[in-house]
């Protein structure tokens, strides 16, 4: 038996364990990659000291552990040509006996090393048990339904076998040799709008997507989510179609096929537009994952397989959704946010926790639908980087729309009835609460994709905390001539200003210094209503010092909020000792369209003049900026 521990790195005491590539009963080679810890540079790899199969696993992904702390456990085999291998049923905590679900496999399949063979149903949700080498499926010895206990056999399989020196004369892998001007990896928000900044100012530009271009807001973020809003909205107009005098007869009912469709329709037209737009401006796109080979050059390894030397790299890789170490977190009824958008069947609950952006747009879009829902947020209060005012507003609006909200909640545990009902276990002012629903959404937040990059071939620098590369306001990394921009430098995880940050990224590379500017991104939450920002908040102007006095309005004295029935909310404007537009804030309808507005405000450092003499057409929810500027000025005409 072999103790596999964790690395000792130069001045860390403690480490973030990453991916875990192995399960218990795995069997593995020499110099496998068992799993990942995250260090300042990257993920590093922790490979298996000798062939054997793995008896215990100590650890789980996302867990802080000490270095030097026992890992796995090895059972150490002799190296020897298998003619079969077993797989086994492994052991699953706090089940003695788990029913068997999906089997993936039949005899004579070939199945990939990693492959899933088989699913098995425990007290705490799914299990799926993999192949632990390719090779080809020789029994299949469980059946779907059957019920058996760890150690049971399951799987027969046949690996592949390779003689040692023909595997010796294979010739090493042959790259296609490029060289780029400018070498862009990820083809999301902030990669392709780089791209194309680049590439119309005469650069060769090479640009790496392992996936679909356009990235986590395009396929499975901000606009698949805003077309489902779009859809929920309809409902809602619909089902109380009445108070505009407005009767339909019959049934109205959602139908999540349909909707799911129609997402899916329009991220596809999306995608392609993208695609056309790489192809208008000579941008190389290639498709395969990128890793650095050391400052200057990357393999990209797909279809085909490249090896890229640059002058400059911008890093685009965005960000993944985040899973916390929550026992029953892989339960079938769990899901993430990337899993909601392509769910074609409606819960009639949902306990979302996290009360962030993203639970919270999902709260609002279920509850249109008709659905009944739980947050469970950790904090004291929703959205807990707004202004406390704003907090309280969503908060009162949520509640009477019939969201449940519990917060100073800390959620213990998932587990499932056996009626197919998940139970959300959490802790609040020292008391243990739960509560049943059909699914559960964890929405805690994201986190930098930088695993794989081969970012330890390099000397870029990664943020305090391993969160994120560290970038300069130019986006320069530690290396001058790589950049990172968007969500993979965590600065702001928003689209538009990892769109912000590419062009920022290309200026600086074709020699124009334009340095970032937190202050002038706006941040849009599509709620109902919605909310928006921009520049600095309260908070904001208190912790930096800055003397302000503010205007504000309510919707309720709109004339075209109140056509529209949607007068909940008010608008802030903030200006400082020189009259100087500093920030603002919007909680009400058409919010999201009216913040470009105060953007423009903020960047320019208009005057509340600008604003006052400023002529708005009327009825328009934009009255509400104008009113806003009028009470800055001394005084609302409406309210």
């Amino acid at each position: 038996m072999t103790e596999i521990k964790i690395p000792v790195l130069p001045g860390a005491k403690t480490v973030m364990i990453g991916k875990i590539n192995v399960s218990a009963g795995s069997t593995v080679t020499k110099d496998t990659e068992l799993f990942t810890v995250e260090t300042k540079k990257g993920a590093r790899a922790v490979k298996a000291q000798a062939d054997g199969i793995i008896s215990g696993i100590l650890i789980k992904e996302g867990e802080e552990v000490n270095v030097n702390a026992p890992a796995m456990i090895l059972e150490e085999q002799q190296a020897q040509e298998i003619s079969s291998i077993t797989v086994k049923m492994p052991p699953v905590p706090g089940t003695k006996t788990v029913k068997i679900g999906r089997i993936a496999v039949k005899a004579g399949d070939r199945a990939e090393k990693g492959t899933v063979l088989f699913e098995a149903e425990g007290k705490k949700g799914n299990v799926s048990v993999k192949a632990p080498e390719t090779g080809t499926v020789s029994a299949v010895l469980i059946s779907e339904g059957q019920e058996i206990s760890a150690g049971t056999e399951c799987v027969s399989l046949s690996p592949e076998t390779e003689n040692k020196q023909e595997a010796a004369a294979k010739p090493a892998v042959s790259y296609t040799e490029k060289h780029a001007d400018v070498l862009i990896i990820g083809g999301g928000t902030g990669g392709y709008v780089a791209a194309i900044k680049a590439a119309r100012a005469g650069k060769k530009t090479i640009l790496v997507e392992k996936n679909r271009l356009g990235g986590t807001c395009l396929n499975v973020g901000c606009i698949p989510t805003k077309t489902l809003i779009a859809s929920a909205h309809k409902y809602y107009d619909a089902v109380n179609a009445g108070i505009f005098g407005i009767e339909i007869e019959g049934t109205i009912r959602p139908d999540m096929k349909k909707i799911i469709g129609r997402k899916n329709a329009v991220v596809d037209r999306l995608v392609g537009g993208i695609e056309y737009l790489m192809e208008k401006n000579h941008v190389e796109v290639l498709n395969g994952t990128a890793s650095f080979e050391n400052n200057t050059s990357v393999t990209v390894t797909g279809q085909k397989q490249y090896r890229i030397s640059f002058d400059d790299c911008i890093i685009a890789t965005g960000s993944s959704v985040m899973k916390p170490a929550i026992e029953g977190i892989d339960g079938r009824l769990i899901m993430d946010s990337t899993k909601a958008l392509s769910e074609t069947e409606l819960p009639s609950s949902v306990v979302i926790v996290g009360g962030g952006v993203i639970g919270l747009e999902f709260a609002f879009l279920y509850r249109n639908l008709g659905t009944e829902v739980t947050i469970v947020e950790f904090m004291d209060r929703l959205i807990s980087v707004m202004d406390e005012d704003i907090c309280a507003e969503i908060l009162r609006i949520a509640t009477e729309k019939g969201i449940r909200v519990e917060l100073g909640a800390k959620v213990t545990s998932f587990t499932e009835t056996i009626n197919g009902t998940a139970v959300t276990s959490f802790e609040k002012n020292g008391k243990k609460y739960a509560v049943s629903s059909d699914r559960v959404l964890v929405a805690i937040g994201r986190k930098s994709n930088t695993e794989g990059l081969g970012l330890e071939n390099t000397d870029i620098a990664m943020n305090p905390g391993n969160r994120g590369i560290a970038a300069d306001s130019f986006m320069r990394t530690s290396v001058p001539h790589i950049y990172a921009v968007g969500d993979v430098n965590n600065k702001i995880q928003l689209a538009h200003a990892a769109s912000y940050e590419g062009m920022i990224a290309v200026d600086h590379i074709l020699g124009n210094e334009r340095p970032f500017d937190k202050n002038i991104i706006p941040s849009v939450i599509f709620t109902m209503p919605e909310i928006a920002s921009v520049g600095m908040s309260r908070t904001d102007a208190d912790k930096a010092g800055v003397k302000y006095h503010e205007g504000t309005f309510h919707y309720t004295a709109n004339g075209k909020a109140l056509t529209m029935n949607e007068t909940e909310g008010f608008i802030r404007i903030l200006a400082d000792e020189e009259e100087t537009v500093i920030g603002a804030a919007i909680i009400g309808a058409d919010a999201s369209t009216l913040i470009a507005a105060l953007g423009i405000c903020v960047a320019n450092r208009l005057k509340v003049a600008d604003i006052e003499n400023t002529v708005f057409a009327h009825p328009t929810t934009a009255e509400v900026i104008h009113e806003a500027g009028l009470d800055l000025a001394g005084g609302a005409y409406h309210e």
